[in-house]
């Protein structure tokens, strides 16, 4: 029959930060999380409403809606979840695509610019409950066999 032996307070004391320090840090992350109604929708209401909205819909687009600007537009998806670097979206506002947004002006300001990456890159939440979204999986390539001539 084994007896219980209570561990030394040192090693309980280290159990006890460990868990909080785990428990803090998830807290945290969760917080510093950049999601679509608290981070994102604010700055495209601001440079992008006038326009993409529910009336106008430029481009076919809106983006005063998580639902509207994960639909896309004429031009298709907007959104590489996981990708700010392959989202049309993100390349029109930070002007290395065409048509330039916003049009005929300054890319939008590199703090909002930063937003816009944070939340794509950090998986497009919709809210602080929200999950991130999937990176849309590739299609494989296949490798090319190479010619061999005849000699």
């Amino acid at each position: 029959m084994s007896t219980f032996r209570p561990l030394p307070a040192t090693l309980s004391r280290l159990v006890l930060v460990t868990v909080l320090s785990s428990v803090c840090a998830t807290t945290a992350r969760a917080q510093d999380a950049v999601t679509f109604d608290d981070n994102v929708l604010p700055v495209l209401r601001q440079r992008c409403g006038s326009c993409h909205n529910p009336d106008k819909k430029a481009g076919g687009l809106d983006v005063t809606t998580y639902t509207g600007l994960m639909a896309g537009g004429g031009s298709g998806g907007s959104i590489e979840p996981g990708d700010a670097g392959a989202s049309y979206l993100y390349k029109l506002v930070t002007q290395e695509d065409e048509p330039k947004m916003p049009p005929d002006s300054p890319p939008i300001p590199e703090e909002e610019r930063a937003v816009l990456k944070r939340w794509i890159d950090g998986g497009v939440l919709e809210n602080k409950g929200s999950k991130a979204a999937a990176p849309k999986k590739k299609p494989a390539t296949r490798a090319k066999r190479p010619v061999v001539k005849a000699e």
